[in-house]
């Protein structure tokens, strides 16, 4: 572990260098499950300009990224990753932190794996829930389906009305994949 000064925690707006090296691209691919995440290239295409792609630094080190779909008052924090040499020190906390600052007053959700006490990486996955809810997030007692999965919604507003979160994914993924895809709310 680390020994770092989290007042040296900082966002910046990735830009395009960023957006191509290999740091990003490793990140991206080492941090999701390839099951859940879609290629590389495609998370670049769709970075449209409703699409806020942060670089979480540390002084001037990289050591991750969040990728947020912006919509009316929404924000869809589709991804979040911190590098593995840095996580569990508080970077993340911070930055997530930081990141509601910058969208206080809009409507943040994340989709997170449901806690099933069946599955492989239970821990993790009460870890990652606590660790929203301790930075602000709340239960919004729905569900979601993409592709295949189910997730859990935690947000730091209201609940996501089935219309609006179509209405994000729409513009974000745009035809054909917009109509092709299961991507739906569970209530």
């Amino acid at each position: 572990m680390l020994n770092c000064d989290l007042s040296a925690v900082q966002l910046l707006p990735a830009d395009q260098s960023v957006k191509k090296s290999f740091w990003m691209k490793n990140l991206f691919l080492t941090a999701f499950p390839p099951e859940e995440r879609m290629a590389y290239f495609f998370l670049r295409l769709w970075a449209k300009e409703f699409v806020d792609w942060w670089i979480i630094c540390l002084g001037q080190t990289y050591v991750g990224f969040f990728y947020a779909i912006k919509h009316k008052d929404h924000v869809y924090l589709i991804f979040f990753a911190i590098d593995s040499a840095y996580r569990r020190q508080g970077i993340g906390r911070v930055a997530l932190l930081k990141l509601l600052e910058i969208y206080k007053g809009q409507n943040v959700f994340i989709a997170i794996e449901p806690i099933d006490e069946t599955a492989a990486n239970f821990d993790e996955r009460v870890k990652r829930k606590n660790f929203y809810l301790n930075c602000g997030f709340k239960e919004l007692h729905q569900k979601m389906q993409e592709l295949s999965f189910i997730y859990e919604l935690l947000g730091t507003g209201e609940r996501i009305a089935p219309e609006m979160y179509k209405e994000i994914m729409d513009k974000w993924l745009t035809w054909p994949l917009n109509k092709i895809l299961t991507l739906k709310i569970l209530d």
